[in-house]
């Protein structure tokens, strides 16, 4: 016994002696394998998610690679779970920054994670590296000087949000629905809202909804609350545009099921996702792709087809992950770009210039180029459309700001010459409806009316004139605007199930009231006379015009003396020439034709009949007597071309005066408002009133406003009003029944009122 346990102390005493030679030689650690200097670099990431998983392993494959090839340099990484809460990664980040001593800091998913630990950063002087790109609300000339330690290895969302925009356009859709899932620590979410409604204002289109979804992990029934969620907006939305901004994967395999279940995912509707949610995809079953059938996505393009990233594929693999996403390249390439940093320092131990090192990185990573301008990523973004299809995803086109979409990268060099409005195609669409290059079978992207939910159409009892909307019997219309309207839902009956509808007239309303439940989602369409306008634009959507708006003045017709009309082409003066010349030529003629002639000869009487009746009778018709002298002549033709000039003159002066009422001058807005007279207009034109109030300045009690047609005619007829101003389509009317008795004349274009001039009917 005494002889065993000696010997188990001089194994020990030897294993003793063998580990501290180990410790005194530095080439046999493990953490300095290669005889290299240890650089500590901290990483606050999610581990509970997908996201910050692959983040992880693509990070330790990044320092694995650099520390093999590096030699006397080692990266350490020092992980820390952030939660995606802002507060857990500032504490995250000062032990790291303040314990562990780390060089960088780098992850964040979430902006408002990167500001936490980007102000840490600044007062320890630590660069700090983010996955996460600023909020709308942080400008990005600004970033560099609120947080100069700052780098951004994430691409602003403006990119992707003006994609969406323009496949939203390429379409015609003109209402969407935005989807996005919120986090209590965050306005990222609200600020791509902000984008997207800007960017879908500039093509015309607007955010008909928001559906706001509260964090997942704060859900005791996800389930459930989602699906009532789409039951309502299923009751009150018409939009069949879905637009997802961001949402988790649990939150988008629940959110996609559930609206499926719902016919969400059906014939006529549209789901576009974001790049966050699209990149979600490379991880998602086959179960969630299945319900994601039909929807489109935003991804930023990357090469497959280079060594590292095969190289980065195959470790990556053998982690049991079948591919990688462009957060897990983008995490290999921040570790990549603190690599190359690192070994331009040269030993030298400064935090500020190892940060100028970083954003002076001009190299090509898995994600792209990587160089950066004021703390950001510099290159023009490249993004891949991309459609799920058979449980997988295939990837349509390419997307490059200011040039649309092109069908390979060797589009894109070519430039606008070969970029396209719409996508390449083919593209499936939920519910199998496949487009091809061009728009035919191109979902409706809203709610079809149907005999239970017929469309709603309003229309107006009581126009300020019946030849556009008229109530003929009990429930029957007839009119301009109703014929329209009838003829085109006769011509897209056949594509749009019949296209049910019901009329919902309105009286004693305003058009702009009307207009109000538009935006409250109570009506569909509004037919009748309905001038577009710039501030109406704004709820509604018009179809095209068909006629042309403006401002008429209407004013009584002020009629020429009938008695002696004849003698009014000519003033006096002119008159008394022209019988001065008369006799002249006529005694010309007389003198120079009475030797030779003898229609001249004769008694006096008959000398001065026939040489009266010469020069006379040639003011209608060719003289057929004959003019012997040429002196003669001479007179004649020159009487002749006279008589030419004053006919010519007195019958075009005399059929102005019999063909038109010609208004006098004087009268216009400027006479009006100086004799102060007051002046009418419809009382349904309620920017009418404002345009003469805010623009000819007219004092509000010389504006009287009236009912419609036999209100403008009493109150002419009564002498209450003096003129009337009236739309252009109205004057056209007014005029057409009343031409004898009222003249008009144009009195502006409402230019500051108008988006463009015309009168339609509209449609929501």
């Amino acid at each position: 016994m005494n002889s065993d346990r000696s010997l188990l102390l001089l194994f020990a005493a030897f294993g003793s002696i063998i580990l501290l030679l180990i410790n005194c030689f530095p080439g046999a650690s493990a953490d300095n394998s290669n005889n290299g200097i240890n650089i500590d670099v901290g990483a606050i990431i999610d581990f509970n998610s997908q996201v910050g998983k692959q983040q992880k392993e693509a990070m330790e494959i990044a320092a694995q690679s650099f520390n093999n090839y590096s030699n006397n340099l080692n990266i350490s990484l020092h992980f820390r779970n952030s939660l995606r809460n802002p507060l857990q990664a500032a504490s995250a980040a000062e032990q790291l920054i303040n314990e562990t001593k780390v060089k960088a800091i780098i992850g964040m998913e979430t902006w408002e994670e990167a500001v936490f630990v980007a102000e840490l950063g600044d007062k320890a002087q630590v660069p700090v590296i983010s996955f996460s790109s600023p909020s709308i609300s942080s400008p990005p000339s600004s970033i560099p000087f609120r947080w100069p330690f700052l780098v951004q290895m994430a691409k602003n969302q403006t990119a992707n949000i003006n994609c969406i925009a323009d496949i939203v356009h390429a379409y015609g859709w003109q209402k969407v629905i935005a989807i996005y899932e919120d986090d209590s620590y965050s306005t990222d979410s609200s600020g791509r809202l902000a984008l997207l409604s800007e960017a879908l204002l500039k093509t015309n289109s607007q955010i008909e909804r928001r559906l706001v979804l509260p964090p997942f992990s704060s859900l005791s029934d996800p389930k459930g609350f989602v699906l009532d969620e789409l039951i309502e907006i299923l009751l009150s939305a018409k939009s069949r545009v879905f637009i997802v901004l961001k949402a988790s994967l649990p939150m988008v395999t629940h959110l996609f099921r559930e609206a499926k279940k719902l016919g969400f995912l059906g014939k006529n509707s549209v789901w576009i996702v974001n790049e966050d949610i699209a990149d979600l995809l490379d991880s998602a079953n086959e179960s969630v792709l299945s319900s994601m059938e039909g929807i489109i996505g935003i991804k930023s393009y990357y090469s497959t087809t280079s060594s590292d990233y095969t190289k980065f594929i195959e470790k990556l693999q053998n982690q049991s992950h079948p591919s990688a996403a462009f957060y897990a390249l983008q995490a290999y390439d921040s570790i990549t770009m603190v690599g190359k940093a690192l070994q331009k320092m040269n030993g030298t131990n400064n935090s500020r210039l190892f940060f100028k090192k970083m954003l002076s990185s001009n190299f090509t990573g898995l994600t792209g180029d990587i160089r950066f301008k004021e703390g950001h990523l510099s290159q023009t973004p490249i993004l891949r459309v991309i459609n799920v299809v058979n449980n997988k995803y295939t990837e349509l086109d390419f997307w490059v700001p200011n040039l649309k979409f092109f069908k390979s990268l060797q589009d894109i060099e070519k430039g606008s010459d070969v970029a396209r409005n719409i996508l390449n195609g083919p593209v499936v669409w939920p519910g199998g409806l496949t487009t091809l290059n061009n728009n035919d079978n191109v979902p409706l992207g809203w709610n079809i009316p149907s005999e239970k939910n017929p469309l709603k159409v309003r229309i107006p009892l009581k126009p300020a004139f019946e030849n556009f909307v008229k109530e003929e019997s009990q429930g029957k219309y007839v009119g301009l605007c109703i014929e329209i309207f009838e003829i085109i839902q006769e011509l897209l009956k056949d594509k749009y199930s019949g296209l049910p509808y019901e009329y919902r007239p309105f009286d004693n309303v305003s058009y702009d009231e009307v207009l109000q439940n538009f935006a409250d989602l109570e009506d569909d369409a509004i037919v009748g006379d309905v001038t577009i306008l710039e501030a109406r634009s704004k709820n509604v959507s018009f179809t095209q015009p068909y006629s042309e708006s403006g401002l008429s003045l209407i004013l009584p017709a002020e009629r020429e003396g009938t008695t002696f009309l004849f003698a009014k082409p000519f003033s006096w003066q002119m008159w008394l020439a022209t019988g001065a010349i008369f006799f002249y030529t006529t005694l010309a003629i007389w003198f120079l034709e009475h030797p030779l002639n003898p229609s001249f000869k004769g008694s006096w009487k008959n000398q001065l009949s026939n040489t009266s009746w010469f020069a006379f009778s040639s003011l209608f018709f060719a003289h057929g007597g004959k003019v012997y002298s040429n002196s003669a002549r001479v007179v004649v033709a020159v009487w002749l071309f006279l008589v030419f000039v004053l006919t010519s003159s007195y019958t075009a002066s005399l059929s102005s005066m019999l063909t038109v009422q010609r208004m006098n001058t004087g009268r216009g807005v400027e006479w009006l408002k100086e004799n102060k007279l007051t002046v009418g207009c419809d009382n349904s034109s309620q920017f009418v009133r404002n345009y003469l109030l805010d623009v000819y300045d007219f004092p509000e009690e010389q504006i009287l406003s009236l009912d419609g047609e036999p209100d403008f005619v009493a109150n002419f007829k009564s002498k209450r009003i003096s003129a009337l101003f009236l739309e252009s389509p109205y004057e056209k009317v007014f005029l057409n029944k009343y031409c004898n008795q009222y003249t008009a004349t144009a009195a502006g274009l409402l230019e500051f009122k108008l988006s463009s001039p015309s009168r339609s009917y509209v449609e929501i």
